[in-house]
């Protein structure tokens, strides 16, 4: 295996056609490109103290470590390696891309003092058979007025309830995860207010009926989900017709209430003492009552205009 050290660096670095001493092409370097180059450890490179983009995917690292030194730093390519925890990094104010694909990470944590970072790539991680990637509060928390993308696909994910607090997010990519609950997803979406892209192809949740529909309303910046584009219209359509169906609903119910509940009242007060029935809403009470009543009083009226049987009288 390779160690990663400042003699490697320059060894990979120095270009023939422009001789220099190894502290000027350390101290010059932006760009470190060292995919695929079969890493195990990240040794002392704290004499490249410009970077601003390290290459470091395809190799073996086991561990995050020693580049504390990189307060430049803005992209971190770490996909495809055997990392198994995330540490190290919360020196790197400058950090905007970090790239942890393809590694055994089962925790989102050591970010919580990344306050710049927008792209958090965590996808695949190879995690044991039923297991989940899990998410620090502190860290989600720290994350949560900076990171506008997040790739969390083929996880294990049940639920996206711990990212809620993300308040800046515009694209999440959480295809192939176990996502079922429509309910959890439209109450966290909806708690996104800059969301315009989602992706969650390959979750139990697709299938669920309006489910596309369902989404689109409880958003109302989302431009794009599962590759499809959403028209201002057709957002807009789907609400009204939301809203209609509530309104039709809501008379329904209010017609039924106001048709059984007198009557229900009225059962409840027969037992009940005077000051407490008078204590109870009038309107309901008498409304009740003149549906029990309206048939003695019109029997009762029609008694007092009832004219009386002629008399046969004697002449």
């Amino acid at each position: 295996m390779v160690k990663l050290t400042s003699t490697l660096v320059t060894r990979k670095t120095r270009k023939k056609s422009r001789p220099e001493n190894d502290t000027d092409i350390l101290r010059k370097l932006t760009h470190l490109h060292l995919q695929g180059n079969f890493i195990d450890t990240i040794g002392d490179i704290s004499q490249c103290k410009n970077l601003t983009v390290i290459y470091l995917q395809n190799n073996c690292l086991t561990k995050i470590e020693n580049l504390e030194h990189a307060t430049q730093l803005t992209h971190l390519y770490l996909q495809r390696n055997k990392i198994s925890k995330i540490e190290n990094l919360n020196g790197l104010k400058n950090l905007k891309k970090l790239y942890l694909g393809h590694n055994c990470i089962a925790v989102i944590e050591g970010l919580d003092k990344l306050y710049n970072l927008e792209e958090l790539h965590v996808q695949r991680q190879q995690l044991p058979q039923g297991e989940t990637l899990h998410f620090d509060p502190r860290t989600m928390k720290g994350l949560a007025r900076c990171l506008h993308t997040l790739d969390v696909t083929s996880n294990g994910m049940t639920s996206v309830a711990d990212l809620e607090c993300l308040n800046e997010l515009k694209w999440l990519i959480a295809q192939n995860n176990c996502l079922c609950d429509i309910m959890d997803l439209t109450r966290v979406v909806s708690q996104w207010n800059n969301i315009t892209s989602l992706e969650l192809e390959g979750n139990p949740v697709c299938s669920q009926q309006k489910y596309r529909e369902r989404l689109i309303t409880c958003s109302n910046k989302l431009a794009l989900l599962d590759g499809k584009q959403i028209s201002d219209a057709t957002r807009d359509f789907l609400k009204r017709l939301e809203i209609n169906k509530a309104g039709h609903k809501l008379v329904s119910n209010q017609t039924h209430v106001n048709s059984t509940l007198p009557a229900d009242i009225t059962s409840l007060t027969k037992n009940f003492t005077p000051g407490v029935t008078n204590s109870i809403t009038r309107s309901s009470v008498q409304d009740a009552k003149l549906k029990e009543l309206s048939c003695d009083y019109t029997t009762k009226l029609s008694k007092c205009f009832m004219f009386p049987a002629w008399k046969a009288y004697k002449l």
